[in-house]
Parts: structure tokens; sequence; C-alpha cells
């Protein structure tokens, strides 16, 4: 049950941060802009670093 939770929420952040990533607000200002791709990349990033570290831990 465990593994079946850390994979869904995986699945979630690497979506989330997908997202963020892939906004293209062109009216914004370059600040909001900058902070939604820096807050998706830590989502996704930081969401396959603690997935590969519990798989790891299976091992």
């Amino acid at each position: 049950m465990k593994t079946f939770l850390i994979l869904f929420l995986g699945l979630v952040g690497i979506i989330i941060g997908a997202a963020l990533l892939a906004i293209e607000n062109d009216g914004a200002a370059f600040q909001t802009r900058f902070i939604f791709k820096l807050c998706g990349l830590f989502i996704f990033g930081g969401t396959i670093f603690l997935v590969q570290r519990y798989w790891k831990s299976i091992e």
C-alpha cells in the first residue's frame, strides 16, 4: 500500500510540475513567469528525487 501511495504521489507531482512548466502567461510579468517555471522545476525534480530515493530503499 505504501508503494502504491508513493508512486501515486510521484505521478501527481510530475503532472503538477510539468503543468507549471508548460504554462505560457504571455501577459504576465517576467517575475511571475520565472517563479512559475522555478516552482515547476522544483516540484518536478523533487518528486523524481524522492521516488528514486524511496525505490532504492526498497531494494
